[in-house]
């Protein structure tokens, strides 16, 4: 529907993530439904380790993969849904800016600093 020149759509409600907004890396926590699953990746920035936290409404694991600046996988993690809080060592990477992958659930950004 159009009105005023500006598009309106009617259906499904659309959830914005504060990363996507603002493109930094605090995200808030929105309100999760029965059945369904989140992913939380913390400290940000991150010294000796990441936390990945999966927080699960399905019986399903997880893929949660690490990149670099020039797009290749440096990290690759298969997250079971029991498995809670799964810590990855950073010592071998250096400082820098690296994206992270959650296919279906999560991206985004996450700085090493050691």
């Amino acid at each position: 529907m159009e009105r005023d020149g500006v598009i309106m759509f009617i259906g499904s409600p659309i959830y914005y993530d504060d990363a996507f907004v603002c493109s930094g890396t605090e995200r808030s926590n929105k309100n999760q439904s029965a059945g369904q699953s989140s992913v939380r990746v913390y400290p940000n920035p991150a010294n000796d380790q990441l936390n990945i936290e999966y927080l699960n409404g399905e019986e399903s694991s997880i893929r949660f993969m690490l990149f670099n600046t020039q797009g290749q996988m440096i990290r690759e993690i298969t997250i079971s849904p029991n498995q809670g809080v799964v810590r990855v060592p950073l010592s071998s990477l250096p400082n820098g800016v690296y994206w992270y992958l959650v296919p279906g659930l999560d991206s985004g950004k996450v700085i090493i600093q050691h």
